[in-house]
Order: C-alpha cells, then structure tokens, then sequence
C-alpha cells in the first residue's frame, strides 16, 4: 500500500485533477524485481492521466500483480496492517469495484 500526497488532498471529494501522484514505470519495475505481489494506491490510476499506453499497468497486471486503486488512505499510519479486500464479482471483466479494510496488526 502507497500512500501519497492523493489522500491529504482528499481527492475523491474535489474535481478531478489530471496532475495527481502516480506510480512511476521505474518504481514499478523495482517493486516487482523485489517481488511485489499487490499494488494499492490512494489514486485514481497506478499510471498517470497522461500515459497513452498504461506503461505501469502493462507491466504489473501480466506479472500477475493485483492492483488496488482509488483507496483512501488518509487515516492510515505507516505500520504493518492486514489487508481484506472484497471484490464484486463479475464473469468476464478484469476489474471489480472492491470494499478495502485494513486491520492494524
């Protein structure tokens, strides 16, 4: 989980912004050489508004990288934490609306 400049803006309540922080294709890559298996990110996106071909997603989601997108991390401390993630589920679809719950450990 990558918490961001995103949630202290508390981004989900203002229109929306082109310029929000997002993950980097080089910071993916490092992620995933040490062994990432889920990205969750406090934005809309892990690729920028601006990205034409989903660099980020086209390297994480064929490496079989979970991606959780759009959290709201804004009451989450730096600590360890469980994660309980819900998804909807519907037949042929590569995404799903989810309910996300940390639980402190």
């Amino acid at each position: 989980m990558i918490k961001t400049r995103n949630s202290a803006a508390r981004w989900w309540e203002k229109p929306f912004d082109p310029d929000y922080c997002h993950m980097t294709e080089e910071a993916a890559r490092l992620l995933l050489g040490a062994g990432m298996k889920l990205l969750g990110v406090d934005c809309l996106s892990v690729d920028g508004y601006a990205a034409e071909s989903a660099p980020v997603h086209n390297l994480l989601l064929p490496a079989g990288v979970v991606l959780l997108e759009s959290l709201n991390l804004s009451d989450a401390s730096p600590g360890d934490y469980e994660l309980f993630a819900l998804p909807a589920l519907f037949e042929d679809r590569d995404g799903a609306p989810a309910r996300a719950v940390l639980r402190s450990i």
